[in-house]
């Protein structure tokens, strides 16, 4: 067990570390890529394989390379746009029991942070859809950023905005544990996807590995 009193900050990742996210992206970018070109499909094994690569150019690379698909930036809009039609539609469920783990600490007087590379469309559609997500003290987006995630800018920058107070951190993808793991400062958790596709390789990190926030006392 971890002692949630070793920590005074909480930092979450958003996308698969608090909501179950992931596989709507999934669907969004494939369903956005099928709109132009019919023929294209994609696993999702193979979909986090490449969108989760260190090299993020790998995936737009992948479709270039592959599939002659050379309009991804106009893509990429359109995946958004997918997305958050998805996020309207469709339930989101929790991940690793969270919402007991956030209740916790709220008790506890811990700060509460989510550090993600969405858009604050998204998140702040989400916040509004479920309202246990207020619970968090701040809420940093890819726009507070000029690197995103695997670069630890983020991380860094939270580092030194709480400093003097112990910090913790929860990934749940490889290009987030990455980022995450440069900022010695954030004792480093990765709560692990079920058949993530990465999973293996997150473990040559130095970090906890859990698959539910029971883990916590």
């Amino acid at each position: 067990m971890y002692l949630i009193d070793n920590y005074d900050v909480f930092v979450f990742d958003f996308d698969g570390t608090i909501l179950d996210t992931e596989s709507y992206h999934y669907l969004a970018w494939k369903t956005s890529i099928q709109s132009e070109y019919p023929t294209f499909d994609i696993s999702e094994n193979d979909y986090f394989r490449l969108i989760h690569n260190l090299d993020t150019t790998t995936f737009c690379h992948f479709l270039q390379k592959e599939h002659n698909i050379n309009n991804y930036q106009e893509l990429y809009i359109k995946k958004g746009l997918y997305y958050k039609k998805l996020l309207k539609e469709n339930e989101i469920e929790s991940i690793g029991n969270v919402e007991v783990f956030l209740d916790r600490l709220v008790h506890k007087k811990k700060k509460l942070i989510i550090c993600t590379n969405s858009s604050i469309t998204s998140i702040q559609y989400l916040v509004n859809k479920y309202p246990f997500l207020k619970k968090f003290n701040k809420i940093y987006t890819k726009e507070d950023f000029t690197k995103r995630k695997p670069d630890p800018e983020c991380y860094q920058k939270i580092s030194n905005e709480y400093k003097g107070l112990r910090l913790i951190g929860f990934e749940d993808s490889l290009v987030g544990t990455h980022a995450l793991c440069q900022v010695p400062e954030i004792t480093s958790f990765h709560i692990r996807p079920p058949n993530y596709y990465h999973n293996s390789e997150i473990e040559k990190y130095k970090i906890h590995v859990i698959d539910t926030y029971d883990v916590f006392a």
